[in-house]
């Protein structure tokens, strides 16, 4: 999730991992649509979508007996609000360069996603394609 030029990362209340944001599908949905509905549940920001950008799958554990599995399917997506309010789940949020979110987040993975985004990102910037992409950093 991109906000003029920077990424938005949050830090979860319950482990204290940084994270993109990021969810599930529900029944009916287009992965674009959840991602749509999921970005602004956990940040209270309107986004567009504008490509997928890559997927992921990992496994977590809620308790001893129940591992979850989760793909996720991601977008590079641009803010259209500016105002930033994160869901309970969360503790702290950062809008940061990209070059800060990727030290700062917490798994591969999420790391992996961003650094193809910001490609993407300055490449679409470059062919005029982001409105108001003057504050664009061309490097991590």
């Amino acid at each position: 999730m991109f906000l003029e030029g920077k990424v938005v990362i949050l830090q979860r209340k319950s482990n204290k991992n940084w994270i993109l944001p990021k969810g599930h599908l529900e029944e009916g949905e287009t992965h674009e649509q959840a991602a749509i509905r999921e970005v602004f549940e956990e940040t209270h920001l309107q986004a567009d979508p504008i490509t997928p950008i890559g997927d992921t799958h990992y496994q977590f554990k809620i308790d001893e007996s129940n591992v979850i599995d989760k793909s996720v399917k991601y977008f590079l997506m641009l803010a259209k609000s500016r105002k930033v309010k994160t869901e309970a789940f969360f503790s702290y949020y950062l809008v940061v360069p990209p070059a800060k979110a990727i030290r700062l987040l917490t798994f591969p993975q999420d790391k992996k996603i961003l650094r193809s985004a910001w490609f993407e990102y300055r490449r679409l910037a470059k062919e005029g394609a982001i409105p108001d992409a003057t504050k664009v950093q061309n490097r991590f």
